[in-house]
């Protein structure tokens, strides 16, 4: 039986047609605040342990706060028993000697409009009470309604939460007490941090570049406390490598250019701006050219502050390339060769891979005419069983470096794949671990193919085709590098 009964079945009818309109504004889930996050918090719950909040019983929640913040919202693990239009009271309120104060520092009547169980929002909409570090202060919960139609606030049925406890009030004078059981409430509270706060965060958008090229560095700057920064200061290390060309940082406030920013008032919220920079001609390839920030700022009371620095990194100089699997003999391997197969199927070849681990070489054809570095290689094979069925292949890959007297194992792989019922040929990538090796001039880079004893059948390996294009493609820094041009003409000199 509830505590407020409607006083004719007119008055039934009228809530109803209004329910929907009146249950919005307290189902919605608050929007938060730029740097809005969880702060204190006890999610543990046991089964359906709880304690009911109704005219007869109060309970409370008592926690310290971790830091100076503005609480803006609660998350209470709760269910609402009966009466559907019946009101939780929840405030916030300061310890009082071990319990809560009578003061409320904030309050929030939530009605929950039907008796799911599950985690619901208290924003804290009207005010929003400034938490101190290092001080207790409680969550507690009041209902009008009779124990029958009261709100079920579950708990840990244990002391789980260091930082406080939770206590019931019977209402009859008797004042805040230990629930038979001591335990611990669930609930999370959500805020913003007091102080100003900010932090400078920067990325490449592009994570590689080529000599020359023009790089954009994405920087944010966010302030994701209460109060307004007076004074930020970020500062650009720019490593050599790189060449400034121009900044965005005025659009944004900034007063002061490149490379120290100066941003007055840096109020709650994110501003971001970019700095473009080349990548000087010349700059040796596999080099990572890094650029770095670093930021200091004054807060409110004008305390100077340092902010952890930021830095992003941009890889110069690599490039893919791709070497094709090819049948023609290089003596007893067959050829790794640099040009792309342009033939169709009369030019495919397709070889059996017995499943008993038998090695297939392929050996890089002409050899390196210069040391060739590579830090990444990814290897498609284009393969079917032997009988164009459905059968898991266990396909193992090994590259080596082979200069004609010592073979050295760089990287290999080994991975199963499932071909298809079709008489084709589907293509298959294998990854090869990360690496970083350089092959010396004169050398050949080797692919060993095997199907491995535990296949459930012999493969068949297609290559030299357009449809059956078989390879390595190989990440590396190497290549041809032009350090000066120099144009002359008839006027001129014509020696050089």
């Amino acid at each position: 039986m509830s505590g407020r009964q409607p006083t004719s079945p007119l008055v039934g009818v009228f809530i109803l047609l209004l329910l929907g309109a009146v249950l919005a504004p307290f189902l919605a889930v608050p929007a938060a605040a730029f740097g809005e996050r969880p702060f204190e918090s006890n999610t543990v719950i046991s089964g359906t342990s709880h304690i009911t909040v109704s005219s007869s019983e109060s309970v409370a929640q008592s926690f310290v706060a971790t830091g100076s913040y503005r609480l803006a919202n609660l998350t209470l693990r709760l269910r609402n028993t009966g009466d559907i239009t019946d009101a939780l009271s929840v405030t916030i309120r300061p310890d009082a000697g071990g319990v809560p104060s009578t003061v409320a520092l904030a309050t929030k009547n939530l009605v929950i409009g039907n008796t799911n169980l599950g985690n619901y929002a208290v924003p804290f909409t009207a005010s929003q009470p400034n938490l101190t570090v290092g001080t207790p202060y409680w969550i507690v919960a009041t209902s009008a309604s009779f124990a029958s139609n009261g709100y079920e606030w579950h708990h840990s049925n244990a002391d789980t939460y260091a930082g406080g406890q939770a206590k019931i009030n019977l209402n009859f004078g008797g004042g805040w007490v230990n629930p038979a059981t001591p335990t611990d409430m669930y609930f999370v509270t959500y805020g913003q941090e007091t102080d100003s706060n900010l932090s400078v965060a920067i990325r490449a958008a592009t994570p590689e570049a080529q000599p020359g090229a023009t790089v954009t560095f994405h920087v944010d700057l966010n302030n994701t406390g209460s109060w307004t920064a007076v004074k930020a200061w970020v500062n650009d290390t720019q490593l050599p490598g790189l060449t400034y060309l121009s900044d965005t940082a005025a659009t944004v406030g900034a007063t002061t250019s490149w490379p120290s920013f100066t941003f007055p008032n840096v109020g709650n919220g994110p501003r971001s701006f970019d700095i473009s920079a080349r990548v000087n001609v010349g700059t040796e390839p596999g080099v990572l050219l890094t650029k770095s920030l670093t930021l200091v700022y004054t807060n409110r009371t004008g305390a100077l502050q340092t902010g952890l620095p930021a830095q992003a990194s941009v890889y110069v100089g690599r490039q893919l390339k791709e070497v094709f699997l090819n049948p023609t003999r290089i003596g007893p391997s067959e050829r790794l060769a640099a040009p792309k197969p342009t033939g169709g199927v009369a030019s495919q070849f397709n070889e059996t891979l017995k499943k008993d681990g038998t090695t297939h070489d392929f050996d890089l054809d002409p050899v390196l005419t210069r040391a060739f570095r590579s830090t990444a290689v990814n290897a498609t094979l284009y393969l079917d069983s032997a009988n164009h069925d459905v059968k898991n292949l266990d396909i193992n890959l090994t590259l080596a470096d082979w200069n004609g007297v010592t073979l050295t194992p760089v990287a290999y792989v080994q991975a199963r794949v499932a071909t298809n019922g079709f008489n084709d040929y589907q293509p298959f990538t294998f990854a090869f671990p990360a690496m970083d090796h350089t092959f010396a001039s004169g050398a050949r880079i080797r692919l060993t193919v095997r199907n491995m004893g535990t296949s459930a059948s012999d493969a068949l390996l297609a290559m030299n085709s357009t449809f059956a294009a078989s390879g390595l493609e190989l990440n590396t820094t190497t290549y041809v590098r032009i350090d000066l041009i120099d144009l002359r003409d008839g006027v001129g000199s014509t020696t050089v």
